[in-house]
């Protein structure tokens, strides 16, 4: 049974015993100092603390080692660091700044040390405690930090988790984790946290299984070398880990160097999954994928990001890395070659089963995709959008070197989209060279993409002279109640503008009405599913190709498909049995994701 310390006034019991914090200790106001506070709770690691700050503190130059689970409340204070840190040890030990619910703020300030907060023990060699837990939550804030070593908190083997509003800014050049380049170390953002300004290094770099999770409106950004590296002719990154996953409405931006960076010593086991999110205005790359680690985009969006040198967007650099695309979009992003997407590594592969690569460009060749090294597959299936990006060169689209073979391209009407600002439709593939530079002429030369392509070969997806523009109408919905039938006679007839005012348009137009851009057809499904206020569907049957365990995603697609707002696909094999699927990650049209809203609209006004 736990104690309640009625000397200090310990209101909740879930607490062995509270401790009020000041510099002076005083038995009058029924304060201990910082010191005192650590001493008491080591004597029974088996309690659970609390520390409240009666006022700010400023910490004396002393290791401070907690050794039972703990958590301190700022009650709007500040804690000063000094030149050491405060660590972790005990087997999973856990410290909280702040709590779930508290509206008080914690912040803490300077330190000199190597660190701030160490989560390490020894060495992963040799014996440690290990597998610490620190949760910041809401109203805490690291700022005006300056290790010695540039490191905020460093650890092997234990989680940080970060919640609500909490933030780590940065005061110089510094990182957040460091894990002694080996780590098993997680890093799990939530709600509004966000890193300000500092870096991610090394997570599960050398034999690790760490990771970075990003969910919810959690955002990395600003991250700017602060110290001259210009010599090093290296390029820095806001996040370099063994594994990572971004989803809902994460964010990496505004980074002065490339966005994140995954590697793994031991090949192949370099992981970074993107299910929504953005990675926008990095300074130099968007995505690199070192050692054979692969790349999975389910959603989301990588944009405005540029390199020094090759691959804007996306990187793959060394042997028997891959990239899969199933959804989410890739624009506007600037290299000298593969300014949307360059593969360099050896037998790299390229699989594009959704979304889209546009408005890329290059200052060489391969504005959208660059395939440069050998046997470095490229397998696009049909719906997948390469179109309307530019190359200074040649290939405008895509760029295959002499050694690439069996590239399989996506049949150009299938995009659905139109060249440029001509307002024609994109129906074949062309030869685009450097010395001979395709322009839309009656004798352009079309590439056959009905089988495998190989070699040298420099692409751009477009349109013939010859063919009619679709008619420039910018629909009204203003002049009528049923909306819907008006984007969906909109859509029928072609009637939306291309190119630049296309995307723009759309933009701001989803944005109004979803708040956010629908990339696939999951995420169309759950916003719609969302609007109607997360009805249950009739059929309680799952489709095999959302995870079973997503009950809120199966529900959405299963009701979409009830109410007529999206459609289903039912295929046979050749042994006559049907399945039925959803394909949450096909690449959702704009004018689509228009039309199903107002559809739910229409559908809640017939049904009041």
């Amino acid at each position: 049974m736990q104690e309640v310390d009625t000397e200090n006034d310990a209101a909740d019991p879930q607490y062995t015993k509270v401790f009020k914090v000041a510099d002076t200790a005083s038995v009058a106001n029924d304060t201990v100092t910082f010191a005192d506070a650590v001493n008491a709770i080591n004597q029974d690691t088996s309690g659970n603390y609390l520390i409240e700050l009666a006022d700010n503190i400023t910490l004396p130059d002393t290791h401070f080692v907690i050794k039972a689970n703990t958590t301190i409340l700022g009650e709007n204070h500040t804690i000063h660091f000094g030149a050491e840190s405060i660590a972790l040890r005990g087997i999973g030990t856990v410290l909280n700044l702040g709590r779930n619910g508290y509206d008080k703020t914690l912040t803490l300030t300077g330190g000199t040390g190597e660190c701030i907060i160490s989560l390490w023990d020894t060495t992963p060699w040799g014996s440690k405690d290990g597998s610490y837990v620190l949760n910041l939550y809401n109203g805490v804030t690291f700022e005006d930090n300056y290790p010695s070593s540039g490191v905020i908190l460093t650890g092997y083997d234990s989680t940080v988790n970060m919640y609500g509003n909490s933030c780590i800014k940065a005061a110089s050049d510094i990182t957040l984790v460091d894990g002694r380049m080996i780590s098993s170390d997680v890093l799990n953002m939530y709600d509004t946290s966000c890193l300000d300004g500092c870096n991610i290094s090394a997570i599960g770099y050398l034999h690790g299984t760490g990771a970075l999770n990003m969910y919810d409106q959690s955002t990395i950004k600003n991250f700017i070398l602060r110290k001259n590296y210009e010599n090093r002719n290296q390029t820095w990154y806001a996040v370099r880990a063994a594994n990572c996953t971004m989803n809902d409405n994460s964010r990496i931006e505004n980074c002065g160097g490339g966005g994140i960076k995954i590697e793994n010593l031991v090949r192949g086991t370099g992981t970074f999954t993107m299910n929504g999110g953005s990675i926008t205005n990095c300074s130099d790359g968007g995505v690199l994928l070192r050692n054979g680690s692969s790349f999975t985009m389910n959603g989301g969006s990588i944009t405005n990001c540029s390199a020094r040198t090759n691959g804007g967007g996306v990187y793959a650099d060394g042997s028997y890395g891959s990239f899969t695309m199933n959804g989410g979009s890739i624009t506007g992003c600037s290299a000298t070659n593969g300014g949307g997407v360059y593969m360099a590594g050896y037998q790299c592969t390229f699989t594009m089963n959704g979304g889209s690569i546009t408005d890329c460009s290059a200052k060489n060749s391969g504005g959208g995709v660059y395939v440069s090294s050998d046997n470095s597959l490229l397998t696009c299936q049909d719906g997948a959008v390469i179109c309307n990006n530019k190359a200074d060169q040649s290939a405008a689209d895509i760029y295959l070197d002499i050694s690439v073979t069996g590239v399989t391209l996506p049949d150009a009407a299938s995009m659905n989209r139109t060249y440029q600002d001509t307002r024609k439709k994109i129906t074949g593939w062309y030869l685009d060279p450097a010395d001979n530079r395709y322009t839309p002429a009656e004798d352009a030369e079309a590439v056959d993409i009905s089988s495998p392509l190989s070699g040298k070969l420099s692409l751009v997806a477009s349109c013939l002279s010859s063919q009619e523009p679709i008619p420039d109408v910018d629909p009204d919905i203003s002049d009528t109640d049923d909306t819907g039938s008006a984007i969906g006679a909109g859509i029928a007839t072609g009637v939306f503008v291309s190119g630049a005012t296309y995307l723009i348009g759309t933009n701001i137009w989803l944005n109004a009405i979803y708040d956010f851009v629908p990339t696939n057809r999951i995420q169309l499904a759950v916003a719609l599913w969302n609007k109607a206020d997360c009805p249950a569907p009739v059929s309680t049957e799952l489709y095999p190709d959302i995870d079973a365990d997503d009950t809120d995603a199966q529900a959405a697609a299963r009701w979409c498909v009830e109410q007529g707002l999206m459609k289903d696909y039912h295929e046979t094999d050749k042994d006559g049995n049907e399945e039925v699927t959803f394909k949450p990650y096909r690449y959702m049209f704009r004018p689509q994701a228009i039309k199903a809203w107002y559809d739910l609209e229409a559908l809640q006004r017939e049904q009041q």
